[in-house]
């Protein structure tokens, strides 16, 4: 027979969490401004120019530095850590490497440092999240940094 009080969860226990996400699809509001105001500029700087070729750099340019929205990525919360999948590179964020983080509205920003400084959110990794996972991601994010933190 067993009781309740010799149940003892681990973080081998809890199931890992893997989900896929399209933030062009998941964020369309935010991705709609986005695409807007880089056709806006496109056209802005062919008409100021009259130069195509500088209006397609301007655009590569402009798409090129939100190129996450237009990539699936794909995540895994396991008892090691966080892994991020993206174009097939892998890469891990350990738990104990968390220093701090900031729980947003779409996602979690994962942070390398604990004190805040102004360029943070530069520095860290957001970590998108579907609404559908939200909550359970949300508290097995916190689960697993409680195990480490003991």
């Amino acid at each position: 027979m067993v009781f309740q009080d010799e149940i003892v969860i681990t973080p081998m226990d809890q199931p890992v969490i893997q989900y896929r996400i399209l933030s062009l699809w998941e964020r369309k509001f935010s991705s709609g401004v986005i695409l807007s105001l880089t056709a806006a500029l496109t056209w802005a700087v062919y008409h100021l120019t009259g130069q195509s070729h500088l209006a397609v750099a301007a655009c590569v340019l402009l798409l090129g530095s939100v190129w996450r929205l237009f990539i699936p990525m794909q995540f895994e919360l396991s008892a090691d850590g966080i892994t991020q999948w993206v174009f097939g590179y892998r890469r891990t964020i350990l738990w104990p490497e968390i220093r701090s983080y900031v729980i947003q509205k779409e996602g979690i920003l994962v942070l390398p440092h604990r004190t805040r400084y102004p360029l943070d959110a530069v520095r860290g990794v957001f970590i998108p999240i579907p609404k559908k996972y939200r909550i359970a991601v949300q508290r097995r994010f916190l689960f697993f940094l409680e195990r480490t933190g003991e």
